[in-house]
């Protein structure tokens, strides 16, 4: 009874107290959807994964500090040769050979250099996609 008075008083009916809570729901319900809208956007991107180009190959590794490296395609896809890159400790590496003509394929190797060849050196081998700025990362191996 104290609280009616009290809100006659101030110029509020009954039908007016309930206005706030209501907007402060809609906007937590609002703010709700959207964060569900952006977080389901981001989870479910799949548009650059489609578009990717896709390489399954399978490299052995063989050599030493002191004999050079050998990395031999042991199966699964071709690879263009011009989207090939081997990459010693981060830093795309050069003067390596790789036999063979046309697409690195199945049996054909990689050889790198002795001199190119230190202890805990980590070798990763990747696929330079064309299409885009994308390079898959194939193959790793660290010299021991």
């Amino acid at each position: 009874m104290i609280s009616n008075q009290r809100d006659k008083a101030n110029g509020i009916n009954g039908d007016e107290r309930a206005v706030s809570p209501v907007v402060g729901v809609a906007l937590l319900i609002a703010i709700t959807v959207i964060l569900a809208a952006v977080i389901g956007f981001v989870v479910l991107d799949t548009t650059d994964a489609q578009n990717a180009a896709s390489t399954d190959a399978r490299m052995d590794f063989s050599g030493t500090t002191s004999s050079g490296l050998t990395i031999a395609h042991a199966g699964g896809d071709a690879i263009n040769k011009s989207n090939l890159v081997v990459k010693r400790n981060g830093t795309t590496l050069t003067g390596y050979t790789i036999s063979g003509s046309g697409d690195f394929s199945t049996g054909e190797t990689i050889e790198i250099d002795k001199s190119n060849v230190a202890a805990n050196d980590r070798f990763v081998v990747v696929y330079d996609d064309p299409n885009s700025n994308r390079e898959t990362q194939i193959a790793t191996y660290e010299v021991s």
